[in-house]
């Protein structure tokens, strides 16, 4: 009987993991398959095999294996591999754990994400990791989980344990932390890009004459020099030079490459991905079509060693006369990026309006928390200067040489951003499934305790859950006139519910052994 028991706990388990593994790997659930290319071209564009370890962050190397240490523990356990000989559990878990990896590595490739071998590699050896530890411990391991869970359902303290973890959680996610405004989080590995996001899913139509970046903010007197030098600067003797990390005039009337003619360090040049998609201008100037991507084949690391960084203070500038007023997404005019998640600086177009996003510890992986967006519909078909300006937290935007707008980054956060803001959104579900699964779990087994009715606990506990939840997530918004995101409630609360399910599935099949 306490077998039976046991091999429903474990398909229970091994089940809901599964559901969270396939959340992990395939967020954010956007496609991005260009129906024009072939299978062929878009594993050839995206799918990297040529990675090596000492070159991939420590970071991807401790998740990829450790995300995939539960598949094999719970893989060998199941009651048809179990009856398997040593070396043919171990064969049976590496090749299923190869087969499932390798399958959400190919789906990745019709997401905004970038698939790769080292990963499959990785994800193997924390399968087989999993897997002898599951043949070496597996009986005492799930012997000592049953004792706990027994004994943890009998206690009387549950209601003390349920009530110290609940003013715990909304302590921490209610007092705010003061972060920095400088450009600490910014990722080195990003490419420069105009009229894109790597993932080809942003793109921005238009003529765009010159594209500047300085690794400090421009004066107002030094904006409009460089205002009044106007778009067709075939020399550099009438703008601003000092601090010039990167500078794009489209002088050259032809060919794929954009080049780089600041003076500052190696050019930082760009090319030209479908020569068929973009017109060269006169005298300078270059037209995006349709759908493509101008941008540089390797990192920008010419920008991220720069003073920009270090000083954490930068100027952007463009002169550009966008084909379509209804662009959105925002489309992105330049982007310092990625993919459409990740960033360290971006400047698009939202229908009439600017958008600018900037990399802070503040506003996150993709510098929307905050971000300056223009209301007032300001562009136009014609040819404009746009200029913004990052120095001391202070965010200024400049149309045509005068000051349109400001925005001040506030360097107070929660702990939940301040994870989202080093990890990236993506990983937002996993610190909801740390701090709230241990809540699902003690609400009902306390609820159960009291109620005896399993499906009042279930309601009972989703309740709390959804409320404390509430609190933690919309609390600190509303106090500081915040944006409401309902995205994160509807992930708290759905693994809220999923751990709810999880508990009383499990607690039902550990009082049948």
């Amino acid at each position: 009987m306490f077998e039976r028991g046991r091999i429903s706990c474990v398909l229970v388990v091994f089940i809901v993991y599964l559901l969270y593994l396939s959340v992990f790997t395939l967020s954010p659930f956007t496609i991005t398959f260009d129906p024009s290319r072939s299978l062929l071209d878009l594993v050839a564009q995206k799918f990297d095999v040529h990675s090596v370890f000492w070159r991939i962050p420590f970071w991807d190397i401790f998740s990829n294996i450790l995300l995939f240490i539960p598949f094999g523990f719970l893989f060998v356990s199941l009651p048809g591999v179990r009856t398997y000989r040593f070396v043919g559990k171990l064969f049976l878990a590496g090749a299923t754990v190869c087969l499932v990896s390798l399958s959400l590595e190919v789906a990745q490739l019709f997401l905004p994400r970038f698939p790769s071998v080292v990963d499959v590699v990785l994800n193997v050896v924390g399968g087989i990791t999993g897997a002898l530890i599951s043949m070496w411990l597996y009986a005492p391991i799930s012997r000592s989980v049953y004792r706990w869970w027994l004994n943890l359902q009998a206690s009387p303290m549950l209601l003390g344990f349920l009530v110290m973890y609940i003013i715990g959680l909304l302590g921490v996610h209610t007092v705010p932390f003061h972060l920095g405004q400088k450009f600490s989080n910014w990722d080195p590995n990003f490419t420069l890009q105009i009229g894109n996001e790597g993932t080809l899913d942003r793109p921005w139509l238009g003529s765009m004459f010159l594209l500047a970046m300085y690794d400090r903010a421009l004066s107002r007197q030094e904006v409009l020099t460089n205002w009044m030098a106007g778009s067709v600067s075939i020399t550099m003797q009438t703008r601003v030079e000092e601090g010039l990390v990167v500078y794009y005039d489209f002088t050259k009337g032809g060919g794929t490459v954009v080049h780089d003619r600041s003076s500052w360090d190696m050019p930082l040049d760009l090319q030209i991905r479908d020569m068929d998609h973009i017109k060269w201008l006169h005298p300078n100037g270059i037209e995006l079509l349709t759908n493509t991507i101008i941008s540089s084949l390797e990192p920008a690391s010419k920008i991220f060693e720069s003073n920009l960084r270090k000083r954490s203070a930068l100027t952007l500038e463009v002169w550009i006369s966008p084909a379509h007023i209804d662009q959105k997404g925002p489309a992105r005019i330049v982007s310092y990026s990625a993919d459409s998640e990740a960033r360290n600086l971006t400047l698009g177009q939202a229908k009439r309006n600017i958008v600018s996003r900037i990399r802070t510890p503040v506003s996150g992986p993709n510098g929307t928390r905050p971000q300056l967006q223009t209301k007032d519909d300001l562009l136009t078909a014609d040819i404009q200067h746009v200029l913004i300006t990052y120095r001391d937290g202070l965010e200024t935007l400049y149309v045509n040489g005068q000051v349109h707008s400001t925005l001040a980054f506030d360097d107070r956060t929660y702990l939940l951003r301040v994870f989202e803001a080093f990890l990236g959104w993506k990983y937002l579900w996993i610190y909801w499934f740390v701090v709230l699964s241990p809540l699902g779990i003690l609400s009902y087994l306390f609820f159960a305790q009291n109620r005896g009715h399993s499906g009042n606990a279930v309601w009972l506990s989703c309740g709390v859950g959804v409320i404390v939840l509430a609190v933690m997530e919309w609390i600190p918004k509303i106090m500081h006139e915040n944006e409401i995101d309902v995205i994160p409630f509807l992930i708290g609360s759905a693994i809220v519910l999923l751990s709810v399910l999880t508990t009383a599935i499990l607690d039902k099949a550990v009082h049948a052994v």
